[in-house]
């Protein structure tokens, strides 16, 4: 497995190094005590070693305080992202909603994807996703003959870390064995993580992964946001799943340039999967030259009340809309467009 990290991302392990070495090592000195009597040191009367206690316990009360202060300046910030829908913010933090699988039945987008590379079912492809579970679904669907994982949050990129060296592992101790050591890893429930989605659908596709992928696959780790991917060129096709990153919500319209002129020079097999937010509603993209051309989109429609998603990492305005995404505004042939039926 490799990870890949850019200039953000470096500033990212930076950080987040840091807080494990103060968390788990740096400076021990303050908490070294040295275990030496001298006859000068063992006449101490007993105010002075009463004293030397009290002082002890002050500090200890002063590390409580701090780390008090802490938790609740977090908490503060956690407040002020959710008030202010702050995506930034909500990524530093490793919003849980950035790997809890919310995209319905996302295994039928992959399925499609593949019957319209090849139908026969023989042909390989370059397999690249965002999220958590999303890429092993797809693995499952399609024959991935390398899969990269695209992500700017760290944590996501942790869990996928963990986890694949269990799957693809030779000596594969079974799914309850590898999830279990996953959880106590990660302290990450895998039942919060598909808990939306069926975890015994999920179990199924990790199992089918394992024996699919067993000391065999290729796998990359990337911290950067989609924006900045570049799909390798070549003959075999690339497929990138792209969940609702898209969405002016997560993208501007300047960042999806970005990443149309990053994609364009991958060659003419290249298809990008859009899947709406808590929905089973999703289009397939084809991209070649730098130009797009609509596979299949389905009709994408919003309507609901104003709220938060469960963990209130995200919050849905009120709205009955329907919309079209970034990918269709630019098809060159959105007047033909048609649902995504399988």
């Amino acid at each position: 497995i490799v990870l890949v990290v850019g200039l953000v991302g470096l500033v990212a392990l930076a950080a987040i190094g840091a807080g494990l070495f103060y968390k788990f090592g740096g400076d021990d000195s303050k908490n070294q005590k040295t275990a030496v009597n001298t006859p000068e040191k063992s006449n101490k009367n007993a105010d002075g070693e009463h004293k030397a206690g009290d002082d002890d316990a002050a500090a200890n009360l002063k590390q409580q305080q701090e780390k008090l202060d802490r938790d609740k300046q977090k908490l503060e910030q956690e407040r002020k992202a959710l008030k202010a829908d702050d995506f930034a913010l909500r990524t530093r933090l490793g919003c849980s909603a950035w790997y809890a699988l919310t995209d319905q039945s996302a295994e039928r987008d992959f399925a499609y994807t593949r019957n319209q590379i090849d139908a026969g079912l023989r042909q390989s492809a370059n397999c690249v996703s965002v999220g958590f579970m999303q890429p092993y679904l797809m693995a499952v669907q399609l024959d991935c003959a390398q899969l990269t994982v695209v992500d700017l949050g760290f944590r996501t990129l942790y869990l996928h870390a963990v986890l694949l060296p269990l799957l693809t592992a030779a000596d594969f101790a079974g799914i309850d064995s590898v999830l279990a050591q996953f959880e106590k890893t990660t302290g990450v429930s895998f039942n919060a993580v598909c808990e939306s989605s069926g975890v015994a659908r999920c179990k199924i596709a990790l199992m089918a992964f394992a024996e699919k992928y067993r000391s065999r696959l290729k796998a990359t780790l990337l911290l950067s946001p989609l924006a900045k991917f570049r799909a390798e060129v070549g003959s075999m096709p690339t497929v990138i799943y792209m969940s609702n990153v898209p969405d002016p919500h997560f993208t501007s319209a300047e960042e999806f340039t970005e990443l149309q002129k990053n994609l364009a020079g991958s060659g003419d097999k290249l298809y990008a999967i859009y899947h709406q937010a808590e929905s089973t509603n999703f289009g397939v993209y084809e991209l070649a030259s730098g130009k797009i051309r609509t596979v299949c989109a389905d009709a994408f429609v919003v309507s609901q009340a104003g709220r938060y998603s469960k963990d209130r990492c995200t919050y849905y305005p009120p709205s009955r809309r329907a919309f079209t995404t970034y990918f269709d505004n630019a098809s060159e042939n959105k007047a033909e467009k048609k649902v995504c039926q399988f």
